[in-house]
């Protein structure tokens, strides 16, 4: 299918609705769109249907321009379980939202969009009910209301000095507050607000913030890729393009001009089909939070913080260290958690030394995986999967799970990078599902970061041939 495009909300000078309560937009706003994620509004009116399609269809971008010329529409729910978008009218009651899985709330508001995300179709996400528990640089007193601080974080006006990328409003005491993290820098410090706490409202700004331009940045901060998860997806796709190779559709979801892109899906032609589908998805920790679904042929990867993860090797140990000064948790081997683990040392840093056995029949507390190379240069890889807990006692969906592997020869050295060719390994080990594991961290002995070449020869033993 063709991707519709995204026609863009220009600034209006006239008498468009604040909020599309009949209320004009000021000299210089831009109405323009809130995205609330998995919320729905209470309202007395009901909500009228604008768009269908399958479920696992993107609609998104055909439901925001239905919405954006119609007065009577303050903005759209995209159900994506239902494969739909409905028309909402709020008027002038108190705003107010109830969680509903598989949708998500775009609300029409005014606000004036800098200049380099003037692309963006939402320049702001606001999600009630959440607290950032982050550091925040910079609290300003007798602020109006929530979309004033989400205005002072759009404009970088900040008193550190620093960027913005999240601003919360507390209503009783007009406080707004900023911080250079958001839920994705820190997902361990977005946690639900108590009772108590209910004022408090979250907001992210989703425009560029320009800090790097390099290869894995979205302009906003440095992250990683989850592992390829295969013939899976998020049914919550918000756009789709066609004919895109594998590569193609990755580099769309890290340059993707009309919002901040957290994963994508990749679908070969299979079946009827004879073009590839590049799904784009701007809802985050599809992994972690709700599951994915079948789909042939299909290769669903997203975006995750980056950790400053390193490993080195001696024939007795992997040092796994991890350089985080805000992290509190514990590190511990899989399954292992008492006899292997390890916390900060106050300093920013956690060192867990994981023992290697001395042999197959020595004790091997922490379930460390050997494979043996015997041949002309014996060599030796050995693995452990670590998780990285941010919590002391509780896991939490932001918690990591990485596989960390070492590589030695038969005198404990690195081998010539030439020797890493050829390289016979026996079969008694598995693959676990990519589900698992998060991500893979290779080290060498000596610390030495030369990547091995294998090829895998299969050998009938009774005939000594191929």
């Amino acid at each position: 299918m063709d991707s519709p495009e995204w026609v863009l909300l220009i600034p209006l000078l006239g008498l468009l609705g604040a909020l599309a309560t009949g209320q004009p937009c000021g000299a210089g706003l831009t109405l323009t769109y809130v995205k609330v994620p998995n919320m729905l509004p209470r309202t007395v009116y009901q909500p009228t249907l604008l768009f269908a399609q399958a479920p696992g269809v993107a609609i998104t971008a055909t439901c925001y321009n239905s919405c954006r010329d119609v007065p009577a529409c303050d903005g759209f729910i995209v159900d994506y379980k239902q494969g739909a978008c409905y028309r909402v009218n709020i008027g002038r009651q108190y705003e107010d939202y109830s969680h509903q899985a598989n949708v998500n709330f775009f609300r029409k508001v005014c606000l004036n969009v800098p200049r380099d995300c003037a692309q963006r179709a939402w320049p702001v996400e606001y999600v009630p009910g959440y607290k950032l528990l982050a550091e925040q640089h910079t609290v300003l007193p007798n602020v109006a209301d929530k979309w004033q601080c989400a205005q002072i974080c759009l404009n970088q006006t900040t008193l550190a000095g620093l960027p913005c990328r999240s601003s919360q409003y507390q209503a009783w005491s007009r406080t707004c507050t900023l911080s250079q993290y958001d839920r994705h820098t820190n997902p361990e410090s977005f946690s639900p607000t108590i009772a108590s706490d209910r004022e408090f409202e979250y907001m992210e700004n989703q425009c560029p913030l320009g800090l790097s331009q390099g290869p894995g940045s979205s302009g906003n901060e440095e992250y990683c890729w989850h592992d390829p998860i295969y013939n899976k997806t998020s049914m919550r796709p918000d756009l789709e393009v066609d004919n895109l190779t594998l590569d193609q559709c990755q580099m769309r979801c890290e340059t993707e001009p009309s919002f901040r892109c957290t994963a994508y899906t990749f679908q070969c032609p299979a079946y009827s089909s004879i073009i590839s589908r590049c799904l784009l998805h701007s809802d985050e920790t599809q992994v972690r939070i709700s599951p994915l679904s079948p789909m042939p042929c299909a290769t669903f990867r997203e975006r995750i913080s980056c950790l400053d993860v390193s490993v080195s090797c001696t024939p007795q140990s992997l040092t796994v260290t991890l350089q985080d000064k805000m992290f509190t948790g514990q590190m511990f081997v899989s399954g292992h958690a008492a006899q292997c683990t390890a916390g900060n040392d106050g300093q920013g840093q956690v060192q867990l030394v994981i023992p290697v056995p001395e042999s197959d029949y020595s004790p091997n507390k922490c379930n460390v995986q050997i494979i043996r190379s015997i041949g002309d240069h014996n060599r030796t890889v050995v693995s452990a999967v670590v998780v990285i807990q941010h919590h002391k006692l509780i896991q939490t969906v932001s918690d990591r799970v990485v596989k960390v592997s070492c590589y030695l020869d038969s005198n404990n050295m690195v081998p010539p990078i030439s020797q890493y060719n050829n390289l016979t390994l026996n079969a008694s080990f598995f693959v676990k599902d990519p589900e698992i594991v998060q991500n893979v961290i290779e080290g060498y002995g000596g610390n030495t970061s030369y990547p091995p070449t294998a090829m895998m020869r299969i050998v009938n033993v009774g005939r000594g041939d191929d």
